[in-house]
């Protein structure tokens, strides 16, 4: 796929993820979501035994979505963020205030930066959104588990290992059963990490076609995702056709990988073009997760096209800059 066609960038997301030991007993997490749209930055500090919730803290440094308290994260303190539990997190920050009866928001902050609605139940579509945060986190600090399995209780690497793979057994190309045996320790790739344990850098473009599409009233706009992490690089390019009609229609996709723990990752590329034809809408993301995880997928690849899904909707319920 060419670019040279492309006009105007229209809309930037980037995510960014640390994580390194805060302490012997504590990680601390950062994530920082940033878009044209607004900025989120979401904290954690976390007990590396057993991974649960010590502190949580949310920054809106600027934004234009709804403002929510900081502080109403408290109710996450002493939650695990273990694979078992993670169906159980999202739930809790789906439910986040429904429960607590609390004077109507009036959008005004405190001196302590709380605001006067403090029992107030965000609107849906913000839960929804630091659900998805929260879940990011969740898989970020599990790839960092990796560098901590004397305090997890892991005797050796290759416990772990056959641990991971189990847990993990068909949901991507790497950990299939029917493509053979998953070779040991493909994560590792002789890194030895004590303070900085992983990062994690995702970012979405979206630019116009020169021209515009080919009906009347039909948008054409490129994407270009990529994602580099500790273990990973990797890119995807998309064409989508937007008209009232058929919103985002995803006419080509085409990705690589520039990095990854084992060769057998980047045969998971052309699962991409299984796209084509369906609309690229946050709606879809059971689709789109059910097209391109699986013995013959790649998660990485998934969470970039979901990624690009939310900046298209961002993108159309705030307009063109």
């Amino acid at each position: 796929m060419s670019y040279q066609l492309g006009g105007r960038v229209l809309w930037q997301r980037f995510l960014n993820v640390k994580i390194h030991r805060k302490s012997s007993d504590l990680l601390q997490i950062e994530l920082i979501l940033q878009e044209t749209s607004g900025e989120d930055r979401l904290g954690l500090l976390l007990s590396i035994k057993d991974f649960t919730i010590k502190e949580a803290i949310l920054e809106r440094p600027r934004s234009t979505r709804c403002v929510i308290k900081p502080l109403a994260l408290l109710f996450l303190n002493g939650r695990s963020i273990y694979l078992k539990e993670a169906r159980n997190l999202r739930k809790a920050v789906l439910g986040w205030g429904e429960t607590r009866p609390a004077p109507a928001f009036t959008g005004q902050m405190d001196q302590d930066g709380s605001d006067s609605g403090a029992g107030v139940a965000p609107p849906m579509s913000e839960r929804e959104h630091f659900a998805n945060l929260f879940l990011e986190l969740i898989t970020n600090v599990l790839q960092a588990e990796l560098f901590l399995l004397p305090e997890r209780g892991y005797s050796s690497l290759k416990e772990y290992d056959n641990y991971f793979s189990e847990s993990y057994a068909d949901s991507c190309i790497l950990y299939s059963k029917a493509l053979g045996n998953v070779p040991e320790y493909s994560y590792t790739q002789g890194q030895v990490r004590q303070d900085f344990l992983f990062s994690r850098n995702r970012g979405i473009f979206i630019f116009d076609k020169k021209g515009g599409g080919d009906k009347e009233g039909e948008e054409s706009l490129y994407i270009h995702g990529h994602l580099s992490d500790s273990f990973h690089e990797m890119a995807l390019s998309m064409h989508v056709l937007n008209s009232p009609d058929y919103p985002y229609l995803l006419k080509e996709a085409t990705g690589n990988f520039l990095r990854f723990p084992n060769p057998i990752c980047g045969e998971a590329a052309p699962k991409l073009e299984e796209l084509v034809g369906m609309q690229l809408l946050p709606g879809n993301r059971k689709k789109i997760i059910s097209e391109l995880t699986g013995p013959e997928g790649c998660s990485h690849l998934c969470d970039l096209v979901i990624e690009a899904a939310r900046a298209l909707q961002e993108l159309k319920k705030n307009g063109e800059p």
